[in-house]
């Protein structure tokens, strides 16, 4: 029987993924993927959305797979297509998100001579994958499919369970592409083998390992000043409940950053200590109310005064995460225990005695971030636009249930420094695995397109502009988004860091103004564009309805020297000391 080999490949590619309830798949146009891409849109059980550009559709994929919990398939064509996945590829890798990786490639004996749209794709991600294969040029043999089974079989079972995080497979074709052009023979018996059912990957993840439990249970019950980190992370709702759980029973501060989204999780928990990073800028603070244990979760904390602290402490660590992964950059003492906090909780407290908990360690921090909390009620919400209070309007405004997306740099550390706890519910996303600023709005439309609430995206100029292409997706997202402009030219970040002694005389290298014309650019893709000036403008800027297929920037004209001073006159004045 006469059949084009690409598409028989295809087809067992894809009974594949479904059979392991993979649905989604991101389709950046081009032609060496012609192949897999008209099998994937003619299958009606798979969902398939086209996204022109490679970079927008990787951070694209990391939203909609953060959201559904499943793995979601990339596609594009060879060449720099296939490079343009890498950023997003690296913050999947650093945060576990799952991505199938799909790169069309052109046949091996084509590499180094030239010929168009053709570089060495192997492995090109090895850095930041979870596993990868090249599948070589379809063959209508056993042997080809026997193997192309097996590690196809092997690359979704570490993406979904073993190794969680983004694989690669480079799928090198050649022409035809199209499936009525038939140049290959399979016989009858192997064309049938391949069309049976697929079994699904089977999960082979490892038990935490008893000898470290038992360790972790020994430290706790040695230890009577005993603190939790919250980092920012993947959680479950049961996996937040399980830290505020582990955190009331040890009578342990929890340090939450805001990308924990425990500062939000239906109730004000009396444990979330939000302002760690001011209270920590006293040094009499970092000394004399130390812990002598350390429970960890999620990944690394934001706040630089913090990880400043943690560096000097002899204290020990006991980290915690699905994986085992080491989130401690010191050289201090720690037991790894691979498991989800909802998973451990009960495990961890066999035998630990209650009784030595220090409770006035827990009390003095309590109150502590209670001043903080008091002083910066105090600071009104008028006159110029300023981080300090906007980061709790905004949170205060924001309906229940809705979903946060948080840019990065300034935009999240003042979110870290300044966000209450609110007795609602917000799902908070970042992109703290690598920490950069591309593809913010791109993860933002890709959270959007499969949320059943509203997305709120908060986002500074700088890092809006470097994503500009991707409010393409947002007008065509499920769910209303608005986002939350900080127009602070760049945020003079640069100037609260060592360097901000030189800025004088090479300013123009680090401080970032952009000059476009926002509004312009908003309109062009559709979007409604509202702009703000003062803080009685934010609450009916919110309320304005997002009509289907557009979108809404809330433009927050921010000074930003004035907002810096202002949060340099709220840290002196707190100037906490120890009850």
């Amino acid at each position: 029987m006469k059949v084009n080999p690409n598409f028989i490949q295809a087809g067992y590619f894809i009974r594949t993924l479904l059979a392991n309830n993979i649905r989604q798949i991101i389709i950046s146009p081009g032609s060496r993927s012609t192949s897999l891409a008209l099998a994937c849109i003619s299958n009606k059980k798979l969902q398939c959305t086209s996204v022109i550009d490679e970079r927008t559709a990787a951070f694209y994929a990391t939203g909609v797979a953060r959201v559904s919990g499943y793995p979601v398939v990339l596609l594009c064509t060879s060449g720099t297509a296939v490079a343009e996945y890498y950023p997003a590829i690296i913050e999947a890798y650093q945060q576990r998100i799952p991505l199938i990786v799909c790169t069309a490639d052109r046949p091996e004996h084509l590499i180094g001579t030239g010929a168009n749209q053709t570089i060495n794709q192997r492995n090109i991600y090895k850095n930041h994958i979870r596993y990868a294969f090249d599948a070589g040029l379809p063959e209508m043999t056993s042997a080809y499919f026997s193997a192309f089974k097996k590690s196809l079989h092997e690359a979704i079972t570490v993406c979904l369970f073993e190794n969680k995080g983004p694989v690669h497979i480079n799928l090198p074709y050649k022409k035809p592409f199209e499936p009525h052009e038939k140049t290959a023979e399979i016989s009858t018996t192997l064309l049938q083998s391949l069309t049976a059912n697929v079994s699904a990957a089977i999960s082979k993840k490892n038990a935490p390992d008893k000898k470290d439990l038992q360790r972790a249970q020994v430290s706790l019950s040695l230890s009577s000043r005993i603190l939790v980190l919250a980092g920012p992370g993947l959680y479950t709702p049961k996996d937040r409940k399980a830290i505020v759980a582990i955190a009331k029973r040890l009578q342990a501060p929890i340090f939450a950053d805001i990308g924990s989204g425990l500062r939000f999780n239906g109730k004000k928990e009396l444990h979330i200590i939000s302002h760690f990073d001011t209270l920590l800028r006293s040094g009499k603070i970092g000394s004399e109310l130390h812990p002598d244990c350390i429970l960890v979760f999620g990944m690394g904390m934001v706040s630089a005064t913090l990880n400043r602290f943690l560096e000097k402490l002899q204290a020990s660590r006991i980290i915690i995460n699905p994986f085992g992964d080491r989130i401690d950059p010191t050289d201090n003492k720690r037991i790894i225990i691979n498991a989800k906090p909802a998973e451990i909780i009960d495990d961890l407290h066999k035998n630990d005695k209650a009784a030595t908990v220090s409770n006035v360690f827990f009390k003095q921090w309590i109150s502590l971030n209670a001043a903080v909390r008091d002083t910066i009620s105090g600071i009104l919400p008028e006159g110029k636009l300023h981080e300090v209070s906007l980061s709790n309007l905004l949170i205060e405004n924001i309906p229940e249930n809705s979903a946060v997306m948080l840019s990065n740099s300034l935009t999240y550390r003042v979110f870290d420094d300044f966000a209450e706890p609110a007795k609602k519910h917000i799902t908070v996303y970042q992109n703290r695995g690598a920490s950069g600023i591309d593809g913010i709005i791109s993860t933002a439309s890709g959270i959007a397109s499969v949320n059943k609430n509203p997305v709120y995206l908060i986002i500074g100029d700088v890092t809006f502009y470097y994503d500009l292409n991707a409010l393409l997706l947002l007008k065509n997202a499920r769910v209303p988004v608005t986002v939350l402009l900080f127009s602070n030219g760049g945020g003079r970040i640069f100037d609260v860091l060592p360097v901000k002694d030189y800025l004088d005389s090479v300013g123009n290298f680090f401080r970032t103004p952009v000059a476009y014309d926002v509004e312009k650019v908003v309109s062009a893709f559709n979007g409604v564009y509202i702009p703000v000036e003062s803080f009685s403008g934010l609450a009916p800027a919110l309320a304005e309805p997002i009509q289907k297929g557009s979108f809404k920037v809330i433009d927050l004209q921010i000074d930003a020297l004035f907002a810096q001073q202002t949060r340099d006159a709220l840290r002196a004045s707190c100037s906490p000391r120890i009850p």
